[in-house]
């Protein structure tokens, strides 16, 4: 994970503060569901009742919340082929392809890999897209070969924008007057970008993209954000 000067008093961390979160500093190569799971114990044995949400909040439970998005989705564009979006702790990726499928809608979805760890994405989304489709009554028609997690727009890390994230921001600000973040809708923005050019859509399909937050995290990456806000 690269961070900027200032990252730990400014975007979310910073409204984490304000909200008055306690924050526990976990090693982003570590297993954070792990550490999740001891602090909760830890917590309990001290006589507290915490309910733990994990990652993310990328369980089945969690991925609901993007079930109901591709009802929305379908609703609004009945007929999107293709559903984009960055794809990191899986819960995203995981809830639109369980709701599409309880849908029977066939629209394809891509996960734009935003950690540099596509294998775990991918794992990840099969696991949690499995049982959120179980929560959903549609386990039975659930296919590992229908998740699909595009690798080539990470930067190289999580955190770490790299030329193709950083045209998309430029691009996205100074046409659609999108502010994306480095870390996770910027790269959203250049997988489709990217995907487009290589030809993956039919020029008659309709593609949906997905902002799928992080707005705060542009004010903890002030140099990246610097050097995309000068004049070219």
């Amino acid at each position: 994970m690269r961070t900027e000067p200032g990252y730990a008093e400014t975007g979310n961390i910073l409204l984490d503060r304000l909200f008055g979160a306690i924050i526990h500093d976990i090693p982003w190569d570590e297993d954070r569901n792990r550490r999740l799971r001891e602090i909760a114990g830890h917590l309990k044995a001290a006589g507290r009742r915490p309910y733990l949400v994990p990652y993310g909040a990328s369980d089945a439970l969690g991925a609901m919340g993007y079930a109901l998005a591709a009802d929305e989705i379908v609703h609004d564009c009945p007929n999107a082929a293709w559903i984009v979006h960055g794809s990191g702790s899986a819960g995203t990726q995981a809830g639109l392809l369980a709701g599409l499928l309880a849908l029977g809608h066939p629209a394809r979805v891509i996960g734009v890999d935003v950690d540099a760890q596509p294998e775990r994405v991918h794992a990840d989304v099969c696991r949690v897209g499995r049982a959120a489709a179980a929560l959903l009554g549609v386990e039975a028609l659930w296919r590992d070969d229908r998740v699909e997690v595009a690798a080539a727009w990470s930067g190289g890390a999580y955190g770490l924008a790299d030329r193709t994230t950083e045209e998309a921001i430029r691009l996205a600000a100074r046409t659609e007057g999108f502010a994306l973040d480095p870390v996770y809708a910027g790269k959203g923005m250049a997988g489709l970008i990217g995907l487009a050019r290589q030809g993956r859509f039919p020029a008659d399909d309709h593609v949906v993209w997905i902002h799928t937050g992080g707005v705060p995290g542009i004010f903890a990456y002030p140099e990246t954000m610097a050097r995309l806000s000068a004049p070219t």
